[in-house]
């Protein structure tokens, strides 16, 4: 297929407007690309509902998490414990009962074992400080005798998880760790500086190196990072910013961690032996999606990076309130916000739902078209007896398809632009992914007998086009009026020596090369990128 330019098209970049605007930013909720959310689009949803009982301690809802692989939310509620819903925060249960194990702190950190969701950690302050679950909540286990603690960190490098690190609640040098999976602890933060200020958040890298911040409003107390490298023997202060909250060590070994009062995010990429201001608007320590995505709230919405925290765009619409706690839950694509009060308060967890069929997983994918919460874009095709269009009697997933209708013979063509006209220096940066993958299906009275499919992709650079991949060779079965997946390599598109621009991709191209006279529609679906392995496709 040859790479076309249509001067008829305008050069101007299309407004974001309307229903296309929010297709575009759900395309932020799956990779971070697009304008801010519509008017009338999706909005947060109450589930506070039942949530902690009749009454609440004071701080109310503490904080919010999401099980692992499972359609689950927890909520930690302050002396009431955790409560779990699986219908998006429609019900809440109570977790652990009554027994020896109930739970009657602040609740503050929920942590989960990375090898079973069911095995999980409790940490809070105002009551006894640390719990332990192997069945999922049904019962806790009340771990040693500290109490009033804030952050807490589990060694998932040993498999008996015996290692464990606690900083106690607004106390100075107050670092305890346990080396027999909680029975008993002991003191490790007296080594630190002794004007130094609270030491609450832990870090556990392996079994003898912690880092831990002292910060809070200790007068007259020093601010900073401190790291050690013997399990507690000795301190090194490593950064003379106070942080704030629980960090993240996130999945590629980078930790973030907000400074204290809101100003700023830190990272450290060496294991926290330095430490780097980021300039960005997040000022809260983020939280990781599949695929190593961040997420956190940003004047009112949530934002998303795909770069490290080096860039951010909004993924939600407008917030209900200021977030104390915000989870995503991959099983039912959806975020999770929660906020504390005083007293019981009917407005105090909120759920957002990324449109229907956009999907993350651990695979990073981009959906650039789905028909339905990514439906954006303008349609081009060539001759006149061509069309291109969404078709809404048609679809792999949900309402409708891309239409290509076909009349006639030698080359017929069209595309879609899911970044509108001609952006001066908009589109999809491809370099992290490996295929273009889609759903097509053929329908038509026969099979053509001398037509030849072929797909490429168009980057912005003045509509330069990568090579033609022929369609027949990864869908052998297109004229069996089924629908098929299709997976294509990028490598098989850049094979060619052309000026396609893989960093601003924002067109999808399809046509058809024939002989005779053909007339048939071939209808295209779920449009995406993704970094999964494929075989190359046989000759």
């Amino acid at each position: 297929m040859k790479p076309h330019v249509d001067s008829s098209r305008p050069r101007t970049t299309r407004p974001a407007s309307g229903t296309a605007k929010w297709a575009m930013l759900v395309a932020i909720a799956c990779l971070g690309a697009g304008p801010a959310m519509a008017a009338d689009a999706p909005a947060w949803v109450n589930v506070t509902n039942n949530v902690g009982g009749d009454t609440w301690g004071y701080a109310g809802v503490c904080t919010i998490a999401c099980v692992p692989g499972a359609d689950q939310v927890i909520a930690g509620v302050s002396e009431k414990g955790l409560w779990s819903s699986t219908d998006g925060g429609q019900m809440w249960t109570p977790l652990g009962g009554d027994g020896p194990g109930k739970i009657t702190n602040r609740p503050g950190v929920i942590l989960f074992d990375p090898k079973d969701p069911k095995t999980f950690w409790e940490s809070g302050c105002y009551g006894p400080g640390v719990f332990r679950t192997t069945d999922g909540g049904k019962t806790f286990e009340r771990l040693g005798q500290v109490q009033h603690v804030d952050g807490l960190a589990v060694d998932f490098a040993d498999p008996d998880r015996k290692t464990l690190v606690i900083g106690l609640h607004e106390q100075a040098r107050s670092v305890t760790r346990s080396t027999d999976g909680g029975k008993t602890w002991a003191n490790i933060g007296k080594t630190l500086p002794e004007k130094s200020n609270h030491s609450t958040n832990p870090i556990l890298i392996d079994a003898k190196t912690y880092i831990v911040n002292t910060a809070g409003w200790l007068q007259g107390a020093s601010l900073g990072i401190y790291r050690t490298e013997d399990a507690g023997q000795t301190w090194k202060q490593v950064s003379e910013t106070g942080t704030a909250g629980t960090p993240l060590l996130a999945s590629d070994g980078t930790i973030y961690w907000a400074s204290l009062w809101d100003r700023g995010l830190l990272r450290s990429a060496d294991k926290g032996k330095t430490w780097t201001p980021l300039q960005c608007p997040v000022k809260k320590t983020p939280i990781e999606l599949p695929g190593g995505r961040l997420v956190a709230p940003v004047g009112g919405q949530l934002y998303l990076s795909t770069d490290g925290a080096a860039t951010w765009k909004p993924c939600s619409p407008p917030m209900p309130f200021a977030p104390g706690a915000w989870a995503f839950n991959e099983k039912r694509n959806a975020f999770f916000i929660s906020r504390m009060s005083d007293k019981k308060s009917d407005l105090a967890i909120a759920r957002f739902d990324l449109a229907a069929g956009i999907q993350t997983s651990l695979a990073k994918r981009l959906i650039v078209w789905d028909g339905e919460g990514i439906a954006g874009g303008k349609a081009w095709a060539k001759p006149e007896t061509v069309t291109f269009k969404i078709q809404s009697a048609e679809a792999h997933e949900g309402k409708s398809a891309l239409e290509f209708h076909a009349e006639g013979k030698d080359w017929l063509g069209g595309g879609w632009n899911w970044h509108g006209w001609w952006p001066a220096d908009a589109g999809t940066d491809l370099t992290g992914y490996k295929n273009l993958t889609f759903w097509v299906k053929f329908a038509g009275d026969k099979k053509p007998e001398k037509a030849w499919p072929k797909v490429h992709l168009t980057s912005s650079n003045g509509g330069k086009a990568s090579g033609d991949a022929d369609l027949l060779k990864y869908c052998p079965d297109l004229w069996d009026g089924k629908w098929h997946e299709v997976v294509i390599p990028l490598a098989d598109l850049y094979r060619e020596k052309t000026e396609f621009d893989a960093k601003k991709a924002w067109e999808f191209d399809f046509g058809v090369a024939c002989q005779e006279d053909i007339k048939f529609n071939v209808y295209i679906d779920d449009i995406a990128f993704d970094d999964r392995p494929t075989e190359a496709p046989k000759p």
